[in-house]
């Protein structure tokens, strides 16, 4: 299988399992069908591809390590369908320096996204709920987007739990006062002898 160069899967294919085509250092090209749904663990990891195409494909999951440490790969098209990944999202593609996720439906980024790959430009999907600050450590040349991955996920977080912050911003303010009225008449009971003399 490590000298595979060319796969077309069949057209009933729905879910690829753990390992899918992992180590296939010479595959050059792969054709997905419609069906696709779901790639597990270490899909791809170590695929001789340079270019990858899903948009054919209803993929919504795929695992961790998903084409990790694939040198060659320049360019990656990922299908509006996509909602989950795991952990290493194209960690280790040095040959990469554009990661366009703005068309795919991801909820989350997982940790070491990108993780030593050579992508300077990088795109998030405006779906995306969280983003690991860690996600983009070590990725050549885009310490900005690191910084703006995190801003991302805070002002998500923010976004999803605003009725639950605003209810504990209520009690905060509310402990606050009854603090405030407290100090105030104890202020007044220290001050009245005084007021009496």
């Amino acid at each position: 299988s490590y000298e595979l160069e060319t796969l077309t899967l069949p057209a009933t294919l729905a879910a690829a399992g753990e390992g899918f085509l992992c180590g296939c250092s010479e595959l050059l090209h792969l054709i997905f069908p419609p069906s696709l749904r779901s790639i597990g663990d270490m899909g791809l990891t170590a695929a001789g591809v340079a270019s990858v195409d899903f948009s054919t494909s209803g993929l919504v999951a795929v695992g961790n390590g998903f084409l990790a440490s694939c040198p060659r790969l320049a360019r990656v098209t990922l299908p509006a369908t996509l909602e989950r990944a795991g952990a290493h999202l194209l960690s280790g593609c040095t040959s990469l320096k554009v990661a366009d996720l703005s068309g795919t439906a991801l909820e989350a980024v997982g940790g070491s996204f990108l993780k030593f790959s050579g992508a300077s430009d990088v795109r998030l999907p405006p779906t995306l709920g969280g983003v690991d600050p860690a996600a983009f450590s070590h990725a050549a040349g885009n310490e900005w987007n690191r910084y703006a991955a995190a801003a991302l996920w805070e002002l998500r977080k923010a976004v999803h739990e605003r009725s639950r912050r605003d209810r504990v911003y209520t009690r905060i303010a509310a402990a606050l006062a009854a603090a405030h009225h407290s100090q105030a008449a104890f202020s007044r009971e220290r001050r009245a002898p005084l007021d009496g003399v």
